[in-house]
């Protein structure tokens, strides 16, 4: 890049850029989403730091019929809006005979499905008052003869700057400074401190944390300590349970039918869960505010959260709402915390909206994993109980062979666990149900495959005998 002229932001570029699809203009639609976009949906997603031979690469192989011009100009934009353009650039979009300016506002993301797949969210200065072509200068009205996608014209920044005048300042985001975890959560939950910190480091870092793993693992129960633990000195903790019906109307805001005085029916914008619990968030600045979604991933999330998908990744950002409308605008408080839940034995990481996945940081419960693997042997130590089930559970899920689908140590978290009979109880009555389940299908006979006495013989020297385990004491 040539060094800034005189009066230029150091760093700073500006960009033509022009959105058409099948020869219709998609600017309105970036105006009102406030973004702009680039399309080649058929190439999928890129890493961003592509190079331009693997992406030579790839355009040949989706686009066999493409001449080499061709392939050229279009890797060349796209890695223009991949890697040459930054948050603070500006850029022009002609619509028609109308002029719109805006300043990006944030890093590029992907969106699948879209036609226009590749994205920058676009701080736009005059959505009511496009600049004419005519009012331009002849230097920067000789650029919008271009007919390429996307051209650098930072030798115009200076121009297009009187424009729309300096960078808007953001507010700072308010830094909620959590509780250290301590000896005392750590022995409640039987997870190291360090682990449930770096939980606490993750949701400081990015405000959404997702929890995933079987059943059994404790997730829900470490998403609600967790919880709990960050508004210990103030703010307020929201249970929700997703499932296939929730909605939008059900999570944030939506008309419900309501009795007047008279007796005739009529509706009421009623808020929703998030918009109390981000509400009150608003009106206490300086405590954390938690909403924990249990099985996130059991409702169509991208539906329900609707536009406030946006506000998950722009916490300084302001949208008008699908109900309220223009009249009032929606800013999600940079103190509102979200923990979710998620079973992969409905459904697997890999096929988690890919949004989601950007605006969430996961973390994997698995009980053949730390800190998981270490729950049930110290919970029974806790409690002064032999060490046979946890070796029973290790040596079922090693027979399992499924991470994703393997038995957690919460069945087996029962202080009469001791007790033959309740273990006999919990085995037939929980376990087998979810492996037959998990087998359905395959042929497998699950009552030979996981017979308890099987698997205690497999044990058999690990150190943990079945005397004295009907007693509750170790031998």
């Amino acid at each position: 890049m040539p060094p800034a002229p005189p009066g230029q932001e150091a760093g700073r570029r500006a960009w033509l850029i022009r959105g058409t699809e099948e020869g219709k203009s998609v600017v309105p639609e970036w105006l009102s989403g406030g973004y702009c976009s680039i399309g080649w949906p058929e190439l999928g997603e890129l890493p961003t730091d592509i190079d331009r031979a693997a992406l030579m690469e790839r355009l040949k192989a989706t686009y066999p019929d493409s001449t080499d011009g061709t392939s050229r100009n279009s890797a060349g934009i796209i890695l223009r809006f991949l890697q040459a353009m930054h948050p603070n650039d500006v850029v022009l979009a002609p619509n028609g005979a109308d002029l719109y300016l805006g300043i990006i506002d944030g890093p590029v993301e992907y969106r699948s499905g879209d036609v226009h797949p590749w994205r920058r969210p676009v701080e736009w200065a005059n959505v009511g008052g496009p600049i004419a072509r005519s009012s331009v200068s002849a230097s920067l009205y000789s650029k919008l003869r271009t007919l390429l996608t996307l051209t650098e014209i930072s030798e115009n920044l200076a121009e297009m700057e009187t424009f729309i005048g300096p960078a808007p300042e953001r507010p700072p985001l308010e830094e909620i400074e959590f509780p250290v975890a301590d000896s005392e959560l750590e022995a409640r939950l039987h997870v190291p401190a360090d682990w449930l910190n770096e939980q606490l480091a993750l949701l400081h870092r990015r405000r959404q944390l997702v929890l995933y793993g079987p059943p059994g693992t404790g997730k829900t129960f470490i998403a609600q300590a967790l919880a709990d633990h960050m508004t210990s000195h103030g703010g307020t903790v929201m249970f929700v349970q997703f499932h296939p019906g929730y909605s939008y109307e059900d999570f944030f805001e939506g008309y419900r039918p309501r009795t007047t005085g008279g007796g005739t029916i009529g509706f009421e914008l009623v808020p929703g869960p998030l918009r109390r619990l981000a509400d009150a968030a608003r009106s206490d600045r300086t405590h954390a505010y938690v909403l924990v979604i249990d099985e996130i991933n059991r409702a169509n999330v991208a539906k329900v959260f609707g536009e406030l998908y946006f506000l998950l990744e722009y916490r300084d950002r302001s949208i008008s709402l699908q109900y309220s409308g223009e009249d009032d605008l929606f800013q999600l408080p940079s103190n509102l915390f979200v923990i979710g839940t998620m079973n992969t034995v409905d459904r697997s990481i890999a096929l988690v909206d890919a949004a989601l996945r950007r605006r969430f940081f996961f973390t994997a419960l698995f009980p053949d994993r730390k800190p998981i693997s270490e729950v049930l042997p110290s919970w029974l130590e806790a409690h002064h109980l032999p060490q046979e089930p946890a070796l029973i559970l290790k040596a079922l899920n090693e027979r399992l062979g499924d991470s994703e689908a393997a038995i957690g140590p919460s069945y087996f978290m029962e202080e009469d666990i001791s007790e033959e009979k309740v273990l006999r109880r919990i085995w037939d009555h929980s376990i087998i149900p979810q492996l037959e389940e998990y087998h359905f299908g395959t042929g497998v006979d699950v009552a030979e495959r996981y017979d308890l006495e099987a698997i205690r013989r497999s044990i058999v020297g690990t150190g943990s005998g079945t005397p004295g385990f009907a007693s509750g004491r170790e031998p």
